[in-house]
């Protein structure tokens, strides 16, 4: 049923005197009945001048509890109303002698106040003016025929008008013997229960509610959001809530020349919201996630698509071909990769530079020529294409690709294409031509690479592994990473040696610089010579932060594991440093200290790498 089919039995579930049974509403977890009841049901009750009361039974494991719970929502009124119009100062003596009378009397006649209060509240009370409220009943701790036969209390014996929020599908949860206590629920349902709903929430029907506090370019996306949740099947009110939380943070910090970007940006965040609320994405599996940074330039492409489709049932799909599929496919709308939103999800710490950083990145190829092409083969099939402006797209196309104009991953993408189209005969380039025009396009493109530590493998890429020549070209964008990695952490590692040997740098940049780089993998590009040169020459501070920048290193079982690659290095350097040991004065016993040290420090991550299984 949906909210306003479940609105008219509810009200007329009021109008009617006689209530000899309940009025129960089941829906999934996370669907919203608990925001239904809030914002909808509590305010049909009141204006029928009937007292809403909601009581949770999510880990009640007594009646005392739910009672007290009960007296609590009915005195709250009472006492704001009693708060309001007596003095503070007055009311907090009132309430600090209410605590002392209650611990008297419960040392000296065993009484317990609040359970005295309780009792006569629940006992002297009007409940027929009131509708109850049991929510979260399957996750009540107490046995389900004794919550029932409360419930039922409720209206044989207080009059009152009661509503049950369940998800039937979670009766018996955790419980041994779930089956049985299933089959004495729907018997003893059948006695309490007079109108049984299933709940079904659209989220057009509460979208201006929940997005009336944000941002504009947000409420005007209301059918594109409501068209990706009813295709997604997003459900969770939950879910909605967290990525319109995250929507109005990430959006709030665009401009308004990249608004075009905003429906590419609401789908990234609710596809990983979606991800992570359901379990699919964590910290875990980050590195598959970022996956998905290439998927937007290589997942649309029928290619791919068919190669997907081909290895099925024989290669073990990884998680971008999973979201392509359950995403992407279908989605109506641009995919861009967002690395600092991902981290915002998953993290909660948003990086607003690296943002717009990315956002900015996005317009550029938006309006560069050379990827209004790329795109346009990315987004549209082939055959939309009128001849001529087909024929023309392509040269454009290998014309750009040939110059280097595009990002290394993207020469996959681009290749994937041309295959494709020569395998249809719809173009007349060789495997070879393909191959040289890629070849000579990423060395020239790799001139324009930057390296980033956040960047892992992509085996996305070798889905398509049909068409050899594929294989060749990944390989080709992998050895220019892999140049272009080695040129940027030689360049890291003589920033090290220059901070250890220049007097005017402090122990302070050099604390820094280990901080920043603690996980990069620099190490084993330093030059030997040079660094034991340099910590013969740089102060005591400075090793003794070297030493502190090594133990930190290789302090968890990971980073062992990691040191392997660095273990040559580590051995050869140790040696070096006790030779220069040996060579400095005893008098310079500080400096002596020190690289002892630094030679123990080395010891021991040696000897605790070899205790580490491989």
């Amino acid at each position: 049923m949906n909210c306003s089919q479940i609105e008219r039995i509810f009200f007329g579930y009021l109008q009617n005197d006689v209530h000899t049974r309940a009025l129960l509403i089941n829906g999934e977890w996370g669907s919203g009945k608990t925001y239904f009841w809030d914002k909808c049901l509590s305010e049909i009750a009141k204006k029928e001048n009937l007292t809403p009361i909601r009581i949770s039974l999510g880990g009640i494991n007594s009646i005392d509890a739910i009672e007290q719970g009960i007296a609590r929502k009915i005195l709250t009124p009472t006492f704001e109303a009693i708060e309001q119009k007596k003095d503070s100062k007055v009311w907090r003596t009132i309430k600090s002698l209410g605590k002392l009378a209650s611990s008297f009397a419960e040392k000296q006649i065993g009484i317990d106040i609040v359970d005295l209060v309780t009792k006569n509240v629940t006992e002297l009370h009007d409940f027929s003016k009131d509708v109850i409220c049991f929510d979260d009943l399957e996750r009540c701790a107490l046995p389900i025929k004794e919550i029932m036969g409360y419930i039922g209390n409720w209206i044989e014996i207080c009059n009152a008008k009661v509503v049950i929020l369940v998800n039937e599908n979670e009766i018996g949860f955790g419980q041994e013997n779930r089956d049985q206590v299933k089959i004495l629920y729907q018997n003893t349902k059948e006695k309490l229960v007079a109108f049984s709903c299933d709940f079904h929430q659209n989220i057009s029907d509460i979208f201006d509610q929940l997005t009336s506090h944000l941002d504009e370019r947000i409420r005007n996306q209301k059918e594109l959001i409501i068209d990706l949740c009813n295709t997604f099947g997003i459900i969770n009110l939950r879910t909605i809530k967290t990525f319109l939380h995250l929507a109005q943070r990430a959006i709030s910090h665009i401009d308004a020349i990249y608004n075009f970007q905003i429906e590419g940006i609401l789908a990234f965040i609710l596809f990983i919201s979606n991800e992570t609320c359901r379990g699919n994405i964590s910290s875990k599996n980050i590195k598959d996630v970022f996956e998905l940074n290439d998927i937007d330039h290589i997942a649309m492409l029928d290619a791919i698509h068919e190669e997907i489709e081909k290895s099925e049932n024989s290669v073990e799909k990884s998680y971008g071909v999973q979201f392509y599929e359950t995403y992407l496919k279908t989605c109506p709308c641009n995919f861009d990769f967002y690395p600092s939103l991902l981290r915002y999800i998953l993290t909660g710490l948003f990086d607003e530079d690296a943002f717009k950083s990315e956002v900015s990145k996005c317009r550029e190829k938006e309006i560069r020529p050379e990827y209004k092409i790329l795109n346009a083969f990315q987004t549209r099939h082939f055959s939309e294409f009128e001849e001529d402006e087909f024929k023309s797209k392509i040269k454009e196309l290998f014309k750009y690709a040939l110059k280097g104009c595009y990002e290394l991953n993207e020469y996959y993408s681009i290749a994937a294409i041309l295959f494709k189209l020569s395998d249809l005969k719809l173009i007349n380039y060789s495997p070879q031509r393909i191959c040289s025009m890629s070849k000579i396009g990423i060395s020239v493109a790799k001139q324009k690479y930057r390296y980033s530590e956040n960047e892992t493998e992509n085996s996305f890429l070798m889905q398509a592994q049909e068409i050899p020549q594929m294989n060749d070209i990944y390989d080709m964008i992998k050895r220019a990473k892999s140049e272009i990695r080695a040129e940027s952490l030689k360049l890291t590692a003589n920033e090290f040696i220059d901070i250890l040997t220049d007097t005017t740098i402090t122990e302070v940049k050099l604390n820094n610089f280990t901080k920043v780089e603690l996980y990069s993998d620099f190490i084993i590009y330093i030059n030997k010579k040079a660094f034991i040169k340099a910590l013969s020459l740089t102060s005591n501070a400075k090793i003794n932060y070297i030493s502190d920048f090594f133990r930190a290193r290789y302090r968890t079982y990971q980073n062992l594991k990691n040191l392997r690659d660095e273990l040559d290095w580590i051995q050869e350097t140790k040696t070096n440093t006790e030779k220069l040991l040996s060579a400095i004065n005893k008098k310079n016993t500080i400096k002596r200290y020190n690289l002892n040290q630094f030679i123990n420090t080395i010891n021991n991550i040696i000897k605790s790498c070899a205790n580490t299984p491989a």
